[in-house]
């Protein structure tokens, strides 16, 4: 089993590339757009992804997957929720006054010639 993400915009073009394939038509499914947050750093304290798992949980968010590193815990959610769990996390945790935006401010696209 695997997991993948497309963005929003070549979402129709993988959906007939997987529609026009039989055998992969029947072993993919497609969810709602998700997004990640990730906490950094999380010093591979426990009691931490306990109460990340206990807040997501109490307030109804998805969780499609989560994901860690030495220093960073990242968790998948449904995309049009990020808001809300970035508002649950901050009652819980504080942001560093450098801290990346919630959400991107600007994307870098490559011109096709």
């Amino acid at each position: 089993q695997g997991s993948c993400c497309v963005l929003a915009e070549d979402m129709d073009r993988v959906k007939k590339i997987v529609d026009d394939h039989s055998d992969l038509k029947d072993m993919v499914e497609f969810i709602a757009p998700v997004g990640s947050i990730s906490i950094f750093p999380h010093q591979f304290r426990l009691q931490l992804l306990g109460h990340i798992l206990y807040i997501f949980g109490q307030a109804g968010l998805p969780l499609f997957g989560m994901t860690n590193s030495i220093s960073t815990l990242t968790l998948i959610t449904d995309y049009d929720k990020l808001e809300s769990a970035s508002e649950l996390l901050k009652n819980d945790f504080s942001l560093g006054s450098n801290h990346a935006p919630l959400k991107p401010e600007f994307r870098v696209k490559q011109i096709e010639r």
